[in-house]
């Protein structure tokens, strides 16, 4: 009997796992949803992660840190990268499918959080969706 009652709970625990995390998906991002402008164009220095396809044309300046600027964009997985940029040497990007990502460099750590998600705890209000140190 107890082998019986495992195969009937791999079924619910894979189930239970599939809407846990489709819950803890990325819920949205309100920085990517206006309307592109000139100042969203990421510098061509950047170079984004191999095997991360970003959406051309997604990203999105979010603000500015301490003189580093920062940008959003999609992946084509419907995830989100996160550039800082102080300047052409010490820039980094980070890429992630399911937020919160905290990217981390020269000009200090940032995280972003999907629409809905909870802010880092004492962290610096950058946009919507991103908080710096």
């Amino acid at each position: 009997m107890p082998f019986r009652r495992w195969i009937w709970a791999t079924p619910l625990t894979t189930t239970l796992a599939a809407v846990l995390a489709s819950c803890a998906s990325s819920g949205g991002f309100s920085d990517l949803d206006r309307d592109r402008e000139p100042k969203d164009s990421v510098p061509e220095v950047v170079a984004f992660p191999d095997d991360v396809e970003v959406v051309p044309d997604s990203s999105r300046s979010v603000g500015e840190y301490e003189g580093a600027e920062l940008w959003l964009t999609r992946t084509e997985d419907d995830g989100v990268c996160l550039l800082v940029y102080p300047d052409d040497v010490d820039w980094v990007v980070g890429c992630s499918d399911i937020p919160p990502l905290t990217v981390r460099g020269p000009a200090g750590g940032f995280t972003v959080v999907s629409d809905g998600q909870d802010p880092p705890e004492n962290a610096t209000t950058i946009s919507e969706n991103v908080y710096g140190p």
